[in-house]
């Protein structure tokens, strides 16, 4: 269940103060394709300890290390390294959207219209249309989000797995900050995934 800050046996401040990262927690995890109670599950505590180790916590501090919420460094390396589902890619993309056109609203992004396109296409015609990439950077990028963004399914169909000098006038048009930011790249290397990566990392981090 979620963490009732309120049933902690920590001061009214410290409990407010868990309650903000929590929050946080919960929002970044989400962003990473995770939530806080699945992440919860993979550190030294089993789910019915947790709740007792929590429950003697004698300090805000205590609760905060139990939770093990990502702090903005932590969290910007794990999503700039992240390989991600389709599902949870337009999720995540669809907010960052949001955080680059500075809109507290759903963007255009969340349109019915809007598809999951891999720059670095999941099946190339032919990996020599992409040279920069060996074949095991191919299989280790392509699901990295910054491999990844949102783009209108029409132009998405018509740029298929072309090369990206075909790929990026699609890209260019795009209304979507996250998807027209590709085009000034003069090509799509191992090197523009990371910047890209690092780049929506940075979104991330104020999401």
């Amino acid at each position: 269940g979620r963490l009732c800050a309120n049933s902690l046996p920590i001061a009214q401040e410290g409990r407010h103060r868990v309650a903000r990262q929590a929050r946080v927690g919960d929002h970044r995890h989400a962003l990473r394709g995770t939530h806080l109670a699945e992440a919860r599950a993979t550190t030294n505590h089993a789910a019915p300890n947790y709740q007792v180790s929590i429950g003697a916590a004698k300090s805000t501090r205590d609760v905060l290390a139990l939770l093990d919420i990502p702090d903005d460094t932590r969290f910007r390396q794990s999503f700039r390294s992240l390989n991600i589902g389709a599902r949870q890619a337009r999720f995540a993309l669809g907010r960052l959207e949001d955080m680059a056109d500075g809109s507290l609203e759903r963007s255009t992004c969340w349109d019915d219209m809007m598809t999951l396109e891999h720059i670095l296409p999941e099946s190339p015609a032919r990996l020599a249309d992409w040279p920069p990439f060996t074949e095991e950077q191919h299989r280790s990028l392509r699901q990295n989000i910054g491999n990844l963004t949102l783009l209108r399914r029409v132009p998405n169909e018509r740029s298929g797995n072309g090369p990206f000098g075909t790929k990026v006038k699609a890209y260019s048009a795009s209304v979507l900050k996250i998807t027209s930011g590709i085009a000034p790249y003069g090509s799509w290397t191992p090197d523009a995934v990371d910047k890209r990566a690092g780049w929506l990392a940075d979104l991330a981090v104020k999401a």
